[in-house]
């Protein structure tokens, strides 16, 4: 198991956080999934403007995170972090903080290369298949509550 999953997985029962992955993750009831192929939702269906609300929402933050990344060479090497939560979620505000000043002194953002504007994705390897489906049917209760609130803040 990653660290980020196993701190997961000790923050989700606490304070019902969740993180939004592409379909290339496995749906869990922190890590929130588009509905895929094999569920693809009928247009205009709750599901649906969820599916196109998740793929507006990952592209900004993915978007967000390329530029950080481009800029910002300390967040990018070997595209991992080498420090613990803490510390990284403070290097990770320090990047926005002074990102943010150089938008509001009109600073030139210098990106070097594009290719470090996209986002790598990989799937964990889970070995316990009682654990994954378990974790699979909580996953699939978390989003259906995320599209049912998001439905009744539309009304």
């Amino acid at each position: 198991m990653c660290a980020l999953r196993n701190r997961m997985v000790e923050l989700y029962p606490i304070h019902h956080c969740h993180l939004l992955g592409d379909s290339g993750y496995a749906l869990e009831p922190w890590m929130i999934v588009p509905f895929a192929s094999g569920e693809e939702p009928e247009a205009e269906t709750p599901e649906d403007r969820f599916n196109k609300d998740h793929a507006s929402d990952r592209n900004c933050v993915e978007r967000c995170i390329g530029l950080l990344k481009a800029v910002m060479r300390c967040i990018n090497d070997e595209r991992v972090m080498h420090y613990d939560f803490v510390k990284s979620a403070l290097i990770v505000v320090a990047v926005c903080v002074i990102h943010n000043l150089r938008v509001l002194g009109n600073v030139p953002h210098f990106i070097g290369d594009e290719e470090n504007l996209g986002n790598e994705n990989a799937n964990e390897d889970y070995e316990d298949e009682v654990q994954v489906v378990n974790l699979l049917a909580q996953g699939r209760v978390a989003r259906q509550q995320i599209v049912q609130e998001l439905e009744r803040q539309r009304r």
